[in-house]
């Protein structure tokens, strides 16, 4: 993402390539919700036991699903399949390190995390939820829909512009190995 100040989760991912450009998403007709600090914040911890699920996984595939701007446009987001995520799971407790993302995994592989990321010069809500597959005991590949909503200015290489948009993606991410 050619920005400059987008917050350290919209960064992510653009990284993590779960944004993509289009006005309106990919046909999707379900509406793109406006996250609250209380749809991303005390997430509670799932029924997983041990640490299995953590480690570093691949961003293989990603799909603008929704967008809807109140201010700006879609298309200002975009994303790059690549990026390198790690998460942390001790328990039903599950954590990804850069952006602090928290909540919870279960035991079959079901996970939801959020986290909140407010100043001066933006807002941004995220919640991702997902399924990690096993395979022979070890994690393999997930699927996961991210949630944004974001507010705040984005900076391109045309200049500053001001941003209030909800958008939702779907992708998968391959286990690459342990933390």
């Amino acid at each position: 993402m050619s920005t400059r100040n987008t917050g350290r989760f919209l960064g992510w991912l653009a990284i993590a390539a779960v944004l993509a450009g289009g006005c309106l998403g990919t046909g999707s007709s379900e509406p793109v919700p406006t996250l609250t600090r209380d749809d991303v914040t005390g997430l509670p911890p799932g029924d997983a036991v041990g640490t299995i699920f953590s480690g570093y996984y691949l961003v293989a595939t990603s799909r603008l699903a929704g967008c809807h701007c109140r201010v700006g446009r879609c298309n200002l987001f975009y994303g790059t399949v690549g990026g390198l995520l790690q998460f942390e799971q001790q328990g039903g407790l599950f954590t990804s390190v850069d952006p602090p993302l928290t909540g919870g995994i279960n035991a079959d592989g079901t996970f939801g995390v959020g986290g909140a990321d407010e100043s001066a010069e933006m807002t941004q809500y995220v919640r991702e939820k997902g399924h990690i597959r096993l395979v022979d005991g070890v994690p393999d590949t997930a699927t996961f829909t991210t949630t944004v909503t974001f507010v705040g200015e984005i900076y391109t290489m045309d200049g500053a512009t001001d941003v209030d948009c909800d958008l939702r993606a779907d992708g998968t991410f391959r286990y690459q190995g342990p933390a």
